[in-house]
């Protein structure tokens, strides 16, 4: 496979439609796993199960929870049966105490929230206790809310989409200017849109402190390139590059990917696989440049053409090979865009576990993708 081994952050659930097209270019895509699988249970032939035998995905669980694991699997269960029973706990663990800055927030209040979850399900009472393993246990349940919740609003913006504007203008009429606001769909369906498009920075950083407390607990895998999931988790990086005061990230090439890949996973995998067949030399080609720019004296002046020099004519093919298989039509398109972090690599930026001390005297340029929706 002459695809890149990647890590996507901080996603920590990639099999879903609108991340299958990162298999393309990036296989296996390395994935923080807060909870690992069932151990007693491995003949599963479940979704991840799937991806990981085919070489396409691999887990990375730092922190894993051993016999805990059940435990914690049925407290997320009863959350997602059961939202609106723990709704106002929730609220608190998931923005108030991850995304406040120590100072402002109650550590009492925590541990009483946490302890509360925990001690619904039966976990023992020495977990709140230690501070370490409360705030991973915080961190994991941050994660599993925030997949959740995200999972639901992108299936609801799905939904939304296939209602065009004519038919959203013919709800106006027939419901009438003068119409009651009250029980009115209508009306309910555009807070519903405005609420999607509406940015929510604490929400991500809470999601982002929780990802990071459990990355820092082991060290990560080697990956070619890591992957942002948005330009919200790539700012964390560019943020951490500029407080080093180090060179800028350098944009370096631009690709073209579906926007999604709406099949079974058998099925997703098999287009896949096709897709790696017909286009290994063009995914050959573009990970060997990608490869050589992380190793080389990055020069003070440089312009992309400069530092992959024999990727432009990788980019047409690549782009032609979309088209035959993946076409815009039916496919939709987003694209990812490759940033040289010069003289840094991403683990180092994050002060994740196994970040080499001796970077700064023999660096190894990091690369950094991010995806556009």
């Amino acid at each position: 496979m002459n695809s890149l081994k990647t890590f996507i952050f901080p996603d920590t659930d990639p099999f879903r439609e609108t991340r299958y097209p990162l298999l393309l270019l990036c296989a296996p895509l390395v994935y923080l796993q807060p909870v690992e699988a069932n151990p007693d249970r491995p003949g599963d032939a479940n979704e991840p199960d799937l991806f990981t035998e085919r070489g396409l995905c691999q887990a990375h669980t730092p922190a894993p929870l051993g016999a805990d694991r059940d435990r914690f699997q049925r407290l997320i269960n009863d959350i997602r049966e059961r939202r609106d029973d723990y709704a106002a706990q929730l609220s608190a663990l998931t923005v108030a105490s991850l995304s406040a800055p120590p100072a402002e927030r109650s550590e009492e209040a925590r541990h009483q929230i946490v302890s509360s979850l925990l001690g619904q399900h039966g976990l023992a009472d020495d977990i709140a206790a230690k501070t370490a393993t409360l705030e991973r246990w915080q961190a994991r349940l941050v994660l599993a809310i925030a997949e959740m919740l995200e999972k639901e609003e992108e299936a609801l913006r799905a939904d939304l989409e296939l209602l065009s504007e004519r038919e959203m203008d013919m709800l106006r009429s027939l419901q009438g200017e003068d119409g009651p606001e009250e029980d009115n769909p209508l009306a309910e369906l555009e807070k519903i849109r405005t609420r999607l498009a509406t940015p929510r920075p604490g929400s991500f950083t809470a999601r982002f402190k929780a990802w990071l407390k459990l990355m820092r607990a082991a060290e990560p895998p080697q990956t070619e390139l890591w992957l942002a999931s948005s330009m919200d988790a790539a700012d964390q990086v560019f943020e951490a590059l500029d407080e080093d005061r180090s060179p800028g990230a350098v944009p370096v090439l631009t690709l073209s990917l579906p926007q999604a890949i709406a099949a079974s996973p058998r099925y997703v995998i098999e287009q896949i696989e096709q897709f790696h067949h017909q286009a290994a030399e063009v995914l050959a080609a573009i990970a060997t440049d990608l490869a050589s720019i992380r190793e080389r004296d990055y020069p003070a002046v440089a312009q992309p053409e400069d530092l992959l020099p024999t990727t432009g004519g990788s980019v047409e093919r690549w782009s032609a090979l979309l088209d035959q298989h993946f076409p815009a039509s039916s496919h939709g398109r987003s694209s990812l865009t490759f940033y040289l972090l010069p003289g840094h690599s991403i683990p180092s930026l994050l002060s994740l576990a196994g970040a080499s001390p001796d970077e700064e005297r023999h660096p190894h340029h990091g690369l950094l993708a991010v995806l556009h929706d």
